[in-house]
């Protein structure tokens, strides 16, 4: 049986948190006091466990973390069911071991005590009863021995049963090491909580030292021994910090006076210099290297906060010298954008009280990687409590700024994504492909019950737009929040005469010309383009029964209008700047833009 993940249960802001544990990188994310640091601390009681003769403490105290008036927490280990659960229970019929193998999960179940050094109370294996009604004997493990348990089987189809439960106490461990049954509990005997305060020391005594704490203060210490144990690893940290920082050469434990020890760097210019004169960026590239290739294999890796002081380029060579070393797995909390852009969407679990337990539908592995193939930034679904999803770049830079403008949402505004359906199709067809392709991304990073809604242009025939706005869910097959822009696109809220020309003289300024622009001409160009029947402007027809500032292609009225001024116009930064100029006092149908984007505030 392999593991699959582990879920820890009334911990912390937690009533139910599930985290998988498979190779490579699985990363947390969330908002600030989220419970991101908690999670890793309760998986560092993997090490705890009660298995062989010497299980380890945990390197943080949990106390901190058990609930009010609450006495336990527990620690769920979820596991596949293969062929070697046959071993495990072989007076078990075939055809129940089969119906067992379909249903795919067992579930140990350990209840933790809150004390210093933690303990654990009793430990249930649950696995899924299928379709017997007879007495089965099923093996149960101890510390001593190998013994006979039954069960009453009548249960419906997925109920649990309960096959061992055993108390112990803190020095006899329940299980012996190299059973089948307990391989899911073997899988990480190295277990490294890394804190996200990571400060090494300047000045250290000179002692040997064969671990380094989570902070790793003792880094001196544990490089000076490193280099004489271990030469190879200790040259695979030098060549890793030398590639991120090539101005580098050599990385040098050095004996100090006093009987200490400190780091200094060699620079291939020939300057020496103390890692406590270099920057906080060394530091840290340098801890986190020393972590991840000197936890004995295979090793479960936590990491909380790497990217903290890193420059963007740093945060990407740290990626990929993570996927270098594959005997660890690695799971990290972050708030890096580069960190959540660098891996498949499926590999980010967002985090959110009161948590979400084993079994929440998540999109496939295969459309998570063809999604991150195509480009899409997970980030842009992560940083926000709502999103407002728009058709192209000049919309996501435009639209914020004029419901600000308005001023309904102002506060709400901040904590507001506005990603991009960049590339959008104008067939409705298209149009509802892409949108598709942004909810199982949603799905993919765990964010399906984030509010969200789309807003796409007015430049579609009636018949497109019902079809658009009758978009299917993928998976429920309900309707999504879909909104037609009122106008042909947001350009039209922009053309308002005093904004226009205020903009305008920003933009010569830059250029470092002074002609002057009055608003009189704004406005006189301004009516004269909107009378017009070219079909250039109004490439659906212009009708005399509606105000032709709905109708009209906003876009290329401000081409036009930028032309006469020997400008080009650009439909982000000129966009924008004219967007700044725009009031409620200015442009009174703001009010449209903020009834469209209700329903996600």
């Amino acid at each position: 049986m392999k593991t699959i993940g582990i879920e820890l249960c009334d911990f912390a802001c937690f009533d139910s948190q599930f985290v998988p544990i498979r190779p490579g990188i699985t990363l947390l994310v969330g908002r600030n006091n989220a419970g991101k640091t908690a999670i890793l601390r309760g998986m560092s009681a993997l090490q705890a466990l009660p298995i062989g003769l010497s299980p380890k403490g945990t390197p943080v105290n949990l106390g901190g973390y058990f609930r009010e008036n609450q006495r336990s927490f527990e620690l769920h280990v979820l596991s596949s069911i293969d062929e070697s659960v046959g071993k495990c229970f072989p007076k078990m019929p075939n055809h129940w071991l089969s119906h067992m193998h379909e249903a795919g999960v067992a579930r140990w179940r350990f209840t933790a005590l809150p004390n210093a050094q933690l303990r654990f109370m009793r430990c249930t294996l649950q696995i899924p009863d299928m379709s017997s009604t007879k007495e089965i004997d099923v093996i149960v493990t101890n510390r001593n021995s190998i013994s006979l348990g039954t069960f009453n089987s009548e249960f419906v189809a997925g109920a649990w049963t309960q096959l061992t439960n055993r108390t112990f106490d803190d020095n006899l461990p329940i299980f012996d090491t190299g059973h089948p049954i307990t391989a899911a509990l073997e899988e990480f005997p190295y277990i490294k909580l890394i804190s996200p305060h990571r400060v090494v020391a300047d000045n250290q005594m000179l002692q040997t030292a064969t671990e380094l704490p989570g902070g790793g203060e003792t880094l001196a210490q544990f490089l000076n021994t490193l280099m004489g144990r271990d030469r190879d690893a200790f040259e695979a940290i030098e060549k890793f910090v030398t590639r991120v920082f090539p101005e580098v050469k050599h990385v040098n434990p050095e004996p100090q006076p006093n009987n200490q020890v400190s780091l200094v760097l060699t620079m291939k210019s020939g300057q020496r210099i103390p890692l406590a004169n270099c920057g906080t960026g060394i530091e840290q590239v340098l801890t986190l290297a020393t972590f991840v290739l000197t936890t004995r294999k295979p090793g479960l890796v936590l990491m909380d906060e790497p990217h903290s002081y890193l420059h963007p380029v740093a945060e990407r060579a740290l990626v990929d010298f993570l996927l270098e070393n594959p005997d660890h797995r690695y799971v990290i909390s972050t708030h890096s954008a580069v960190l959540m852009n660098s891996i498949e969407p499926d590999r980010i679990l967002y985090v959110s009280p009161p948590g979400k337990p084993y079994g929440t539908k998540r999109e496939s592995p295969e459309i998570s990687k063809i999604l991150f193939e195509l480009g899409y930034r997970n980030s842009d679904l992560l940083f926000h409590d709502r999103l407002i999803i728009v058709e192209g770049k000049s919309d996501r830079e435009i639209l914020p700024i004029l419901l600000q403008a308005d001023g309904q949402y102002v506060d709400d505004l901040r904590r507001t994504g506005f990603p991009i359906l960049e590339g959008a199709p104008k067939g409705s067809t298209a149009i509802q492909t892409s949108i598709l392709k942004y909810e199982r991304l949603l799905n993919a990073v765990g964010r399906a019950d984030q509010p969200h809604m789309y807003i796409v242009d007015g430049d579609r025939s009636n018949d497109d737009q019902r079809t658009i706005k009758d978009t299917k869910h993928p998976n429920t097959l309900g309707t999504l929040q879909v909104a037609i822009l009122p106008r042909l696109e947001i350009e039209n809220y922009l053309l308002i005469p005093e904004a226009i020309c205020d903009a305008l003289r920003d933009e010569l300024k830059l250029g470092g010309t002074t002609a002057n622009v009055e608003t009189s001409a704004i406005d006189e160009a301004l009516k004269r383009l909107l009378n017009s029947d070219e079909p250039r402007l109004f490439p659906y027809g212009r009708k005399p029964t509606i105000d032709p500032a709905v109708q009209v292609k906003g876009s290329r009225v401000l081409e036009e209008i930028y032309e006469m001024f020997g400008l080009r116009y650009h439909k982000e930064r000129s966009g924008t700047l004219i967007a700044r100029h725009i009031t409620g006092k200015n442009q009174p149908n703001l009010g449209e833009l903020a009834a469209l984007v209700k329903p996600v505030f």
